[in-house]
C-alpha cells in the first residue's frame, strides 16, 4: 500500500528546492547583468572625463582633431564611399612644356597610388562634363574666354603649319597670363572646370547615396582671375564651382578652404565680395624675404573681404622655418576656421586641394606632413558633417613632387571616406 503522506511530503519538499534553486539562479543573472551595466557606466564616464578638454602646461594647445580621443572618434568614424572624378586620358592633354612642374605625370602618379591602395575602383569612378561656356562666365569675362581660345587656335595652326614645330615651346606671348597653352589647353580647360561641377550633381542626387568627392585635374584654377590666367591656371575651377552652387543652385552659405602653399589672389578676388562664400587661405607670406607668388599685394590678414562680402575672407599668411610654417597652418586650423564656421555655418565644404604645403615639395615645401592632411582633412569633414549634411567637393590644385602628392592625395582620400565628430 502506498504511503500517500509521505508521497506528497516528499513531493512538495522537492518543488520547494526546485523553486529556490530557479531563485537563487535568477538572482545570479540579475546581478550579473546590474554588474555589467555599472561597468559599461563607470567605463563611459571615466573616458569621457578624460577625453575632456583640459589646460596644457606652458601654454600649450589641444589638438581638437585629437582632444576628444579615440572613443568619441570610434562612435562616429563610419565609411562611405568617395566618388573620384578623374580621366587621366584628358586632364594629360594639357602639355605644359619639358620639364614644367605642372606636369601631365602629376594625375597619373595620383590615380597610380589611388589604385594601388584600393581607393580608385570602376564603382568610384565618375568622368567628368565639360564646363557650359555661361558656367566659365560665372567668373570669367567673354573677352577673356575668346582671347585664349583665339591662341590656342592659332598654335594649332602653327603645328601644323610648321615641321620644327616642339610642343615643349608651346607659351605664346599674348595669352593672357603666365601660363602654358597647348593644342588641347581648351578642352582640357573646360573638362577641369567642370569635374567638380560633376561631383555637385552627383552628390546632391540623392540615389547616389554619397556627399564626397575627389576632383583630379589640371590646369589647377586658384591663381585665374576674371579677366586672365595666372599661376599655371586657365579657369578658376573652385571658384566657379561655388558660383554654380550659391547662383544657380540656391545655396546661402559655401565654404572654400585652400590649403595650397600659394595664396588663391584669384579666388579671393573673385568671391570677396559675395556674402554667400567664405574663403579660407593657408599660405606661404607673400610678403617674405623678396616676395612669394602671388605678389606682396595679396593673401594679407587685413583682407576680410569688401562690400557686403566683409567677413568672409580668413587669410593666414605663414612665414619662417618649415616646422614653424607647419606649426602654424594646423594653428589655423584648429584655433580659427573651426570658430568662424561655427558662426558662418556653410551649407557645401569645396577644398582648393594643393599639396605644395607637403615637406617634400620640389617647388614650395610648408613642411606639412601625410598625416597633417589627414588632420586638416577630417577638420574640413567634421565642419561640413555639424553644418553641411556632410557635403565636401574637393579640387586638385598644387603640388609638384610626384611622390609627395601621390602620398597626399591617398592619406586625403582614405580620410575623407569618415566622419568625425572632432568639434
Amino acid at each position: 500500500m502506498i504511503n500517500i503522506v509521505g508521497y506528497y511530503k516528499f513531493n512538495i519538499s522537492s518543488i520547494r528546492e526546485s523553486i529556490i534553486s530557479f531563485v537563487t539562479q535568477q538572482q545570479h543573472r540579475i546581478l550579473l547583468i546590474a554588474s555589467l551595466a555599472f561597468s559599461c557606466l563607470a567605463a563611459y564616464y571615466i573616458i569621457h572625463y578624460c577625453n575632456r578638454a583640459k589646460p596644457l602646461p606652458n601654454g600649450q594647445e589641444i589638438n581638437p582633431a585629437h582632444a576628444q580621443g579615440e572613443f568619441n572618434m570610434a562612435l562616429a568614424n563610419t565609411s562611405q564611399r568617395v566618388i573620384l572624378v578623374a580621366n587621366k586620358a584628358i586632364f594629360m592633354k594639357h602639355d605644359t612644356g619639358q620639364d614644367h612642374p605642372e606636369a601631365p605625370k602629376r594625375v597619373e602618379a595620383i590615380e597610380n597610388a589611388l589604385i594601388a591602395a584600393h581607393l580608385m575602383e570602376p564603382d568610384n569612378t565618375v568622368l567628368p562634363r565639360q564646363a557650359k561656356l555661361e558656367e566659365i562666365s560665372l567668373c570669367h569675362s567673354q573677352s577673356y574666354q575668346e582671347e585664349v581660345r583665339k591662341q590656342i587656335q592659332d598654335l594649332v595652326h602653327q603645328q601644323i603649319e610648321s615641321a620644327n614645330f616642339h610642343r615643349a615651346t608651346c607659351k605664346v606671348d599674348h595669352v593672357p597670363g603666365d601660363f602654358q597653352i597647348s593644342p588641347e589647353t581648351w578642352e582640357t580647360s573646360l573638362y577641369a572646370a567642370g569635374a567638380p561641377l560633376t561631383a555637385i550633381e552627383y552628390i546632391l542626387n540623392e540615389n547616389n547615396q554619397t556627399s564626397r568627392a575627389f576632383c583630379i585635374v589640371r590646369p589647377p584654377g586658384h591663381h585665374a582671375h576674371q579677366e586672365t590666367g595666372s599661376g599655371f591656371c586657365v579657369f578658376n575651377n573652385v571658384a566657379i564651382a561655388a558660383k554654380h552652387l550659391t547662383q544657380n543652385l540656391g545655396f546661402k552659405r559655401v565654404l572654400i578652404v585652400d590649403w595650397d602653399a600659394h595664396h588663391g589672389d584669384g579666388t579671393q578676388t573673385l568671391t570677396e565680395d559675395d556674402k554667400k562664400i567664405f574663403y579660407f587661405s593657408t599660405h606661404k607670406n607673400t610678403a617674405a624675404g623678396r616676395g612669394f607668388y602671388p605678389g606682396v599685394h595679396w593673401g594679407h590678414k587685413t583682407q576680410q573681404g569688401v562690400g557686403e562680402g566683409k567677413g568672409t575672407v580668413l587669410n593666414c599668411p605663414v612665414s619662417g622655418t618649415k616646422e614653424e610654417c607647419r606649426a602654424e597652418i594646423l594653428k589655423a586650423f584648429r584655433t580659427q576656421l573651426i570658430p568662424a564656421m561655427d558662426k558662418y555655418k556653410p551649407d557645401f565644404v569645396l577644398i582648393s586641394c594643393g599639396f605644395d604645403a607637403h615637406e617634400n615639395d620640389s617647388l614650395v615645401g610648408l613642411g606639412l606632413k601625410d598625416e597633417d592632411y589627414k588632420e586638416i582633412t577630417q577638420i574640413c569633414v567634421s565642419i561640413a558633417e555639424k553644418h553641411a549634411k556632410g557635403r565636401i567637393v574637393s579640387v586638385l590644385e598644387g603640388g609638384y613632387n610626384l611622390e609627395a602628392i601621390a602620398g597626399a592625395a591617398k592619406v586625403h582620400v582614405e580620410t575623407l571616406k569618415h566622419s568625425f565628430n572632432l568639434l
